[in-house]
């Protein structure tokens, strides 16, 4: 009959892998939080200058102007009423989206799932390369 290995040896090395991993997760989120609190306090005129970024442009000219186009004889010109409006805020957004979906960052995606990837493989090498040596003692 076979007999089964006693994992206890192993408890030491998946325990300390397991604290590092809560510890750098941990300083992870509240990097991220400080980040969040940091960016919120300066939009809101908290830095050096006191300066209202965010509320920059809140009243003048306001939430939504009308858009700037070239006419026929080159000049620039102004799309006027609400349609003028309607065509400056979707002129942003489909910027905002590019900048969010746009090439760029589908390639960083792809390179950190591969980074990851091999992250990961040469995580479980360590890990079993360890609990080898470990057990081989």
């Amino acid at each position: 009959m076979l007999e089964r290995k006693s994992t206890t040896k192993r408890a030491p090395l998946t325990r300390s892998y397991g604290e590092a991993e809560f510890w750098f997760s941990t300083i992870k989120v509240v990097t991220i939080i400080g980040l969040l609190i940091l960016s919120l306090i300066l939009m809101c005129g908290g830095g050096p200058t006191h300066d209202a970024i965010g509320f920059r442009y809140w009243r003048n000219p306001g939430a939504f102007k009308e858009i700037g186009i070239g006419n026929e004889s080159g000049e620039p010109g102004v799309i006027p009423g609400n349609w003028g409006k309607f065509l400056a805020f979707w002129n942003v957004f489909v910027q905002a989206a590019f900048s969010f979906i746009g090439t760029v960052s589908m390639s960083v995606a792809v390179w950190m799932v591969l980074a990851t990837a091999w992250l990961v493989q040469w995580r479980l090498l360590l890990t079993l390369a360890g609990d080898h040596w470990y057990h081989s003692r």
